[in-house]
């Protein structure tokens, strides 16, 4: 099954490549990125394609930190409906756990998860296996969330600690500038720590009605994604089946770990 990425989405990555000299156009054109599409609030492109975006990007752009302009040029409607449940959210928990839940509409090819210690609330970025990790693009996740922390929270949010499992680059004095807390290096996971106090405390700009419109949108959303994504995990059983000359809804099912009624 092929992993995707929204299209609106791209339009950050592009702002980002841009600002630091690069014309995006070339790089899409060598991609195959339509730039049409990424206006579509349900269109979406093949995660590798967007991937392969940012390892282009990092050999074009003298500057192994430029992933860190996301925190600059961020809007809510890059994310969709996320971003505007995002701001919505009452908590940076709330917020969080709402990330974490409904990632999938902007990426298929990481996840967000949170994990509670006595030290704080962590953001845990982990990504799948046909990731290339490039450090760029973990940078702009992290400054993403450290700009929409401060978003809803205000300027004086900073994180407990930060870490990437990247080496130290020799600009790494802007990831002090942005996070303006401790960060480690060489670390084994890219996580984003915040106060438990930070995390929970209520935030004025919540909007309960706004949160739960949005939160019925990202739940429809991610149904049609589901349906798409099931109807190409059956194509790839059948054609993996076909060498043996014996396919049925039974045997399609099996290899889906499924019953035949729910497929």
């Amino acid at each position: 099954m092929s992993l995707t990425y929204s299209a609106p989405a791209v339009a950050l990555t592009l702002k980002i490549i841009e600002s630091s000299g690069v014309d995006p156009d070339s790089l899409m054109h060598k991609l195959c990125i339509d730039p049409q599409k990424i206006a579509d609030p349900n269109a979406r492109f093949p995660y590798k394609r967007i991937d392969q975006l940012w390892a282009e990007a990092a050999i074009l752009i003298d500057d192994p930190c430029f992933g860190l302009k996301a925190a600059t040029y961020w809007h809510p409607s890059h994310m969709s409906a996320l971003g505007y449940a995002w701001l919505s959210s009452s908590s940076l928990r709330t917020g969080l756990q709402r990330f974490s839940k409904y990632m999938r509409m902007l990426t298929e090819g990481a996840t967000l998860e949170l994990e509670e210690t006595d030290e704080g609330l962590s953001a845990v970025l982990r990504y799948s296996s046909e990731s290339l990790q490039q450090p760029t693009r973990t940078d702009s996740a992290l400054a993403l969330l450290v700009a929409m922390c401060r978003a809803n929270y205000g300027a004086d949010f900073n994180p407990v600690s930060v870490s990437l499992k990247h080496p130290s680059p020799d600009c790494s004095h802007k990831f002090y500038e942005l996070s303006r807390c401790p960060i480690n290096f060489d670390a084994p996971d890219n996580r984003f720590m915040l106060s438990l106090e930070s995390a929970d405390k209520r935030l004025q700009i919540s909007n309960p009605l706004l949160s739960t419109l949005h939160d019925q949108y990202m739940v429809n959303y991610l149904a049609q994604l589901d349906k798409t994504n099931i109807q190409e995990r059956v194509k790839s059983a059948i054609i993996q089946q076909l060498p043996d000359g014996n396919i049925s809804d039974s045997r399609v099912a099996e290899f889906l770990h499924m019953n035949v009624r729910t497929l």
